[in-house]
């Protein structure tokens, strides 16, 4: 059987070639003005197309976070930016607030996009004392959990990119199971 996420990258690499395919189409109108119009219309078909297979995408996504959420807990929203270089408190993991090389308590880290102040407070409270809310009263719809790790454990900072990544949510339990190493 199929899992969503293979039927999410199979769409995904679908819409990838239409995307292609509509900027050749695009390309074809500046080398032939006199069929732009007709090929205008075959790039129209194609932007429904994508928009179609997004929102079919977006509706299996939805079902999928849904289903983990029944087997696994409760998620929330946590879209993370990438891995970079922060103020941190400390490792996720072992709480060291030292890299391997340098200091000054620049950490690799994680900054990731919660849903609230409360949604990022409870964040927080999973990582056990060891990630910080970024919430700025100026900027109340720009709110970040910000997660640190020693190079040494940044193969675990990896991890949770990845984790969080693939649906931009997380889970209690996945950060307990992340953080304990099983």
């Amino acid at each position: 059987m199929t899992t969503t996420k293979n039927l999410n990258k199979k769409l995904e690499d679908i819409r990838n070639d239409l995307v292609n395919s509509r900027s050749s189409l695009f390309l074809l109108t500046k080398e032939y003005p006199n069929s732009a119009n007709s090929i205008q219309d075959v790039s129209g078909l194609l932007t429904c197309g994508l928009v179609t297979l997004h929102n079919i995408q977006s509706e299996y996504i939805k079902h999928e976070i849904a289903k983990a959420d029944h087997e696994r807990g409760k998620s929330l929203r946590f879209s993370p930016r990438g891995i970079g270089l922060d103020l941190c408190s400390g490792c996720f993991i072992c709480g060291s607030n030292q890299r391997s090389v340098g200091s000054n308590n620049y950490l690799n880290n994680i900054s990731a996009f919660v849903s609230s102040k409360d949604e990022g407070e409870e964040i927080v409270s999973w990582f056990d004392t060891k990630a910080r809310l970024d919430f700025r009263e100026h900027e109340p719809n720009w709110i970040q959990v910000k997660i640190g790790s020693c190079d040494i454990h940044l193969p675990k900072l990896h991890e949770l990119y990845t984790l969080a990544s693939e649906y931009g949510v997380l889970r209690e339990s996945e950060v307990i199971k992340l953080m304990s190493g099983t």
